[in-house]
């Protein structure tokens, strides 16, 4: 049977449940359901319809609805086998998968502490790579600096050579002079 077909079979029950109405009759003719409070209320029809309600709920009508119902409890318990083995299926499939993807990064989790060891040396290696970067800037900053005392020094240095010229050209004419006035004064 095909699965939906099966699905109408449990959907729509016995014909027996819905031909109910049709048991309940009086002379080919429905009967009419009447209010105790409405005049044409009669006894008897009431008894004839309570009767045909019993009559539905007879064991043999009972007994069909009963083997109905047992049908469609196996036909729920089939699903839910059928459900179960699906899942079950589904599941070792996904467990299948797991242990494939758990086998593929093995090597990968086995040369793990390497690589870890290696980021370790690295970063240290970084590390004084920045410290040697930071000591080169130092002694770049400390040298441009004596370049700029070299060359004031040699600026003042120029000065000084400068004024001592001057000093001493007027200290050598200071000694012409001085010569020269010794010179007359011993004449």
């Amino acid at each position: 049977m095909v699965p939906y077909q099966k699905l109408e079979t449990l959907s729509n029950p016995p014909s027996i449940i819905l031909g109910a109405p049709e048991s309940v009759r009086n002379d080919g003719e429905y009967l009419q359901y009447r209010v105790p409070s409405h005049p044409a209320f009669r006894a008897q029809e009431t008894v004839q319809v309570l009767q045909a309600k019993v009559n539905i709920l007879a064991v043999a009508v009972l007994d069909q609805v009963e083997a109905w119902l047992q049908s469609v409890l196996g036909k729920v318990h089939e699903i839910a086998k059928h459900k179960a083995t699906v899942q079950d299926a589904d599941i070792q499939s996904k467990i299948h998968q797991t242990y494939e993807t758990m086998q593929h990064w093995d090597p990968v989790a086995s040369t793990l502490p390497d690589v870890v060891q290696r980021l370790v040396t690295l970063r240290d290696l970084h590390e004084q790579a920045t410290q040697f970067g930071q000591v080169l800037m130092h002694l770049d900053t400390t040298q441009q600096e004596i370049v700029g005392a070299l060359k004031a020094n040699t600026m003042r240095l120029a000065e000084v050579q400068k004024t001592m010229k001057e000093s001493l050209a007027v200290v050598e004419d200071n000694f012409v002079d001085i010569d020269a006035r010794v010179k007359r004064l011993q004449k």
